[in-house]
């Protein structure tokens, strides 16, 4: 029933906030940030102005947080992916490679690979993608292969 996933789903969160207890105060801390200066700036800099941050009502103040949170970590995950494809792209070229970045969703990279460079490029891609040293954590890249994105 939905009852048993709501208590699931916040035990869930609830044991992930206790484990990982820097996220709460990483967290806050963007939240207080952009109530003194309006303001959020991903890790490479980019800055997202943030309306109604210190409003008085609390939905409103609360919808700003928010997007002052996912600001800060959505565009620091773009900024990630897209250092990576950079890195890559330049690999490719590089090494002569004729596999192709055909598409990005979100922190995924879909190539088109000829079957004689499958296995490279799986250590290629995984090597630049991990290699990306916009945050002082380390990155881990699972890698896929399929006939077409349906079968991943």
């Amino acid at each position: 029933s939905s009852e048993i996933l709501n208590t699931k789903t916040k035990n869930y969160i609830e044991t992930y906030f206790k484990v990982h207890s820097g996220v709460t105060s990483f967290i806050e801390k963007i939240k207080a940030d952009a109530a003194r200066t309006g303001y959020v700036r991903t890790v490479m800099g980019h800055i997202r102005r943030v309306l109604n941050i210190t409003s008085a009502n609390k939905t409103i103040r609360s919808a700003a947080e928010r997007i002052a949170v996912n600001s800060v970590i959505q565009g620091t995950a773009a900024e990630i992916v897209k250092c990576a494809m950079l890195s890559l792209s330049s690999a490719l070229k590089k090494g002569g490679y004729q596999a192709k970045i055909l598409l990005q969703v979100h922190d995924e990279m879909i190539l088109e690979v000829p079957d004689g460079e499958l296995e490279a490029l799986k250590a290629l891609v995984k090597e630049k993608m991990e290699e990306v040293s916009v945050v002082s954590l380390p990155l881990r890249v699972s890698i896929s292969t399929g006939k077409n994105w349906g079968c991943l």
